[in-house]
Order: structure tokens, then C-alpha cells, then sequence
């Protein structure tokens, strides 16, 4: 009896489920109709200055590095490889985000390649980056 009721499915549900694609159909059509409409010269541009690096903070330009070294997933990485390197990805860098994130994600690319996982000066150093 039970495994007669789990085989057969409840009427409500094809219901439900006609529904649901209409609503997520009707949702699509209504984004593209938006999407339609924006300029993308209207959008609004953020500009962000570099990120400055003093004596002794331990906390600006270093803990942005820490949060580099956690999201990559590089099995041989050292320990606080980027935060070693801290003065010299400011030089190589200016501060700029987008710079620093090209070059390590450059670096992390071709750690994996050569496979030795992890990042160092001799592998940045080896990186050309735009800026």
C-alpha cells in the first residue's frame, strides 16, 4: 500500500508544477524586457583609490592579502606567502585591486600549471600584469 502511493504522484503536483514554470517564465520575460530598456552608459561607475600601505598596518593592505591566501586553493601554498610579499605587491601593484587580483590569480594559474602550488616572489616576479 505505501509503495503504491510513494509510485503515484499527486495530482496537485503537476499542478504546481505548471505554475512554477509559468511564474519563472513570466519572471524571464519581464527581466529581458528591463534589460531591454538600460543604458549601460547610465549605470553608475565606482572608483576606487589604492589601497594605501603604511609602516606597521597590520591591518589595511596585509589583512586584504590574508583574505587572498584563504580563498585560494593551492595544496602547497606557505604559509602567509602573500603577506611576505607585502611591500613588494603594493610596489608591483600601486595598491590597485584589480591589479593585485590579476596578478595572483595569474600567479595561482601558473603555480597549478607547473605544478608546484604555491606562490612565490621568483613566480611573481615572472608575471606581467597590466597598469
Amino acid at each position: 500500500m505505501i509503495q503504491h502511493l510513494v509510485q503515484e504522484p499527486l495530482p496537485q503536483a503537476e499542478g504546481l508544477r505548471h505554475d512554477q514554470w509559468r511564474a519563472i517564465e513570466d519572471a524571464r520575460r519581464r527581466t529581458s524586457r528591463l534589460a531591454a530598456h538600460i543604458d549601460p552608459s547610465r549605470l553608475p561607475v565606482t572608483w576606487l583609490d589604492p589601497i594605501p600601505l603604511y609602516d606597521g598596518d597590520h591591518e589595511t593592505w596585509p589583512s586584504l592579502l590574508c583574505g587572498f591566501e584563504e580563498a585560494l586553493c593551492l595544496h602547497r601554498l606557505s604559509p602567509h606567502a602573500l603577506v611576505r610579499e607585502a611591500k613588494y605587491l603594493h610596489h608591483r601593484t600601486g595598491g590597485y585591486l584589480k591589479l593585485l587580483s590579476q596578478l595572483i590569480c595569474q600567479a595561482a594559474i601558473t603555480a597549478i600549471e607547473e605544478g608546484i602550488e604555491d606562490i612565490t616572489k621568483d613566480l611573481l616576479e615572472d608575471i606581467d600584469i597590466g597598469g
